[in-house]
């Protein structure tokens, strides 16, 4: 079984770029074993958020880094660039984008963040029109450390577009999960 987990990033009006992720996971309960032992180790009980960096999150980011660039996981990232795509194309591309990458795989199952209106929206409408899944859930971010993987390695591919990376430990994550780029781990698709 290897579910996906999806999340979005750059809704806001002050991103130029809107990301949208999805991790595929062959073993989702041994994966996150692992992110909760670093985070055991370090004492911490927050959400991991891309955008959250600090000293102590950017030693966790770099050991969540390790476990993905060593276990395999797949990265599929859409990046659009708003000021060059309207609204309802952003929606045409997701599902063209989505679709692609749901119907090549065998598990049909996703795990989507329920904190995000605009994912649930859009997530159900994807679902419920034009792909068939075995799975459809909502989960809370804040308890589900495999869609906070998902919000760091989505938040870095996208920040790496935005290029206005003032945070010397933000730009270091960013050029970490860029090796993944170049390791054909992540596959990103620019809009």
């Amino acid at each position: 079984m290897s579910p996906f987990y999806f999340d979005e990033s750059g809704i806001g009006k002050d991103s130029r770029f809107i990301g949208f992720g999805l991790l595929e996971i062959q073993k989702p309960n041994q994966i996150e074993k692992q992110l909760k032992q670093i985070l055991d180790k370090w004492h911490f009980s927050d959400e991991i958020k891309f955008w959250k960096i600090s000293n102590l999150r950017a030693n966790i980011y770099n050991e969540w880094l390790d476990i993905y660039f060593k276990t395999g996981l797949k990265f599929f990232a859409l990046i659009i660039d708003k000021n060059k795509v309207g609204e309802n194309k952003i929606h045409h591309y997701l599902i063209e984008w989505f679709n692609t990458i749901i119907t090549s795989s065998k598990e049909k199952s996703v795990y989507a963040d329920a904190d995000s209106p605009l994912e649930k929206k859009v997530v159900q409408e994807l679902f419920q029109k034009d792909i068939a899944l075995s799975e459809l859930s909502f989960v809370d971010s804040k308890s589900n450390l495999l869609i906070q993987l998902n919000d760091l390695l989505l938040g870095a591919i996208r920040a790496s577009y935005e290029k206005k990376l003032k945070s010397k430990l933000k730009r270091e994550v960013v050029k970490r999960a860029k090796e993944g780029i170049k390791k054909k781990i992540v596959v990103v698709k620019k809009i």
